[in-house]
């Protein structure tokens, strides 16, 4: 079962690059509408991570 669970997230964890790329230029538009972002670039960047320490695990589990 779990190995299930972690065969279907290695399958799908690309799918977020597109929502990070979307939410990037949202962030981007707004900061040079002059909102402060600094918060959302905080949140852009541990989503990141996490989903790079995801990548890390499914590659070390051969997935």
């Amino acid at each position: 079962m779990a190995s299930e669970i972690l065969q279907n997230i290695a399958k799908d964890i690309h799918r977020v690059d597109g929502f990070i790329a979307e939410a990037k230029e949202l962030i981007s538009a707004s900061r040079e509408a002059g909102e402060d972002t600094h918060e959302m670039e905080a949140e852009m960047k541990l989503l990141e991570i996490r989903k790079l320490k995801w990548e890390r695990m499914l590659s070390a589990r051969g997935l």
